[in-house]
């Protein structure tokens, strides 16, 4: 990479408006490095609005695809809430407590621009007891989910904090619905009642909507990190989070609240990242209080290598987990057995051998000053990183039962094959599923999986 370390920090403070002496690209390889790195972490838009608000002087070779990109970001964004907005103020005219989630929450307000990143759902928090009402709402407004929810919508509560994403047919809408931040499996003990107990009024698109308070917002961010996405899209979220409402922000009353809901781990791990890209005294004493509590040094030493030096966190975030959770998705949703063959053993490949820049990335590794034994040493414990990934996300027991399990369902398709073909029924393809939805066999792998 010929952009040097100091241009990279310099995009850094960029995207998050940090004043200083910034380092700009220059040359077509620095400038072929920026465009690079903007977009592997999502970052192009709110750099060009940065880069816009501040009045800094670069190449139309950046400023065009960056223009581009934000101008594809605004027009996708505006257009799922002027489809999703109306059924969520059907839902509050009902008597429905909505919470809309993560990035649509702040876009606007701390931002400054619905477009400044992308985000493909409006993710919502709903209680338990509405969720009959919601889906006879989305089912009214005539919203499909690729799940069969319709045997039981109930039947995830068990295991799960949220429903498979519901979308309109044209697909500019995708709802995420939780009821809780966190799977069950995690052993997390999430406040949810504080959470409705202390949410708080915002401004969307000039609706009135709520959203969780500073102090549950910046916990929600923390334990929703996915250690495999900790580039500036994620991370930026919370660093500006945390600097425009520093003020409700009390450091003691946030670690009581993060060590009675179980997730100091999971929020030092968050915290440090953000640390790393801009100081603040809410962060600083957050981390430094959880230090002390945290007394695995691994695990420390692990935050800090992703972490050191700062530009590292702009060069390993990958979507490669969406890739085995899409082929996951779709190797549950057919029926064909030979579809199901074909998937889990992609499924398999996926897992088993990455691609060698992905696993260096996986690692918290540079590429560029990689040799062959670390590229070796990488792909080697690759396949552990994406297990540890899945057991943060669902929690140890559950990542065991899941993959055993995919052997069982991809036997149960064949017998479940003979029996169909015996009396006649039809088998679901892929093929067939996306056709009765009114989709395309493209479009029902788009929406198998979001990123």
């Amino acid at each position: 990479m010929k952009l040097s370390a100091e241009k990279q920090n310099s995009l850094i403070n960029i995207y998050l408006s940090i004043p200083g002496d910034l380092k700009l690209p220059s040359g077509a390889s620095e400038i072929d490095d920026f465009l690079a790195i903007a977009s592997d972490n999502k970052a192009a838009a709110n750099l060009y609005l940065q880069i816009k608000k501040a009045n800094l002087s670069l190449p139309d070779t950046i400023m065009k695809p960056l223009a581009e990109t934000y101008q594809k970001i605004l027009a996708k964004n505006t257009r799922r809430l002027q489809v999703g907005l109306p059924i969520l103020l059907q839902m509050k005219n009902a008597g429905i407590d909505v919470i809309i989630l993560k990035g649509n929450a702040i876009a606007e307000e701390i931002f400054g621009d619905i477009g400044y990143k992308p985000m493909n759902d409006i993710d919502i928090l709903v209680k338990p007891t509405d969720l009959d009402a919601i889906h006879a709402m989305f089912m009214k407004n005539n919203l499909l989910t690729a799940a069969p929810l319709e045997e039981n919508i109930r039947k995830q509560e068990k295991y799960s904090h949220h429903w498979p994403p519901f979308f309109d047919k044209k697909l500019d809408l995708f709802l995420g619905t939780h009821w809780n931040v966190a799977a069950p499996s995690r052993g997390l003990s999430i406040p949810i009642e504080d959470f409705w107990r202390d949410k708080e009024e915002f401004k969307l698109m000039g609706e009135t909507f709520y959203r969780l308070s500073p102090m549950h917002f910046v916990l929600h961010l923390c334990i929703h990190l996915n250690s495999a996405k900790t580039g500036l899209r994620e991370i930026g979220d919370i660093v500006k989070l945390i600097e425009a409402r520093q003020s409700d922000l009390s450091a003691s009353d946030f670690v009581d609240r993060v060590k009675n809901a179980k997730a100091e781990y999971e929020v030092y791990e968050a915290l440090a990242l953000t640390l790393a890209l801009k100081k603040s005294a809410f962060t600083d004493a957050v981390v430094l209080a959880l230090s002390e509590i945290i007394q695995d040094e691994k695990f420390k030493a692990k935050v800090l290598k992703r972490m050191t030096p700062r530009h590292k966190l702009l060069h390993i975030r990958t979507n490669y987990i969406s890739k085995i959770e899409k082929t996951f998705a779709l190797f549950m949703l057919t029926e064909a057995p030979l579809e199901k063959t074909l998937l889990l053993a992609r499924m398999w490949k996926l897992y088993l051998f990455v691609p060698g820049t992905t696993a260096l990335k996986l690692n918290y590794e540079f590429s560029d000053d990689a040799g062959l034994a670390k590229r070796f040493m990488a792909s080697l414990f690759a396949p552990i990183k994406i297990s540890q990934v899945f057991i943060n996300d669902l929690g140890p027991l559950i990542f065991i039962i899941v993959t055993l399990r995919h052997q069982w369902v991809l036997l149960d398709s064949y017998f479940n094959f003979l029996f169909k073909k015996f009396t006649g029924k039809p088998i679901k393809s892929l093929d067939s599923i996306a056709r009765g939805m009114g989709l395309s066999f493209s479009e029902i792998k788009e929406i198998s999986a979001l990123d």
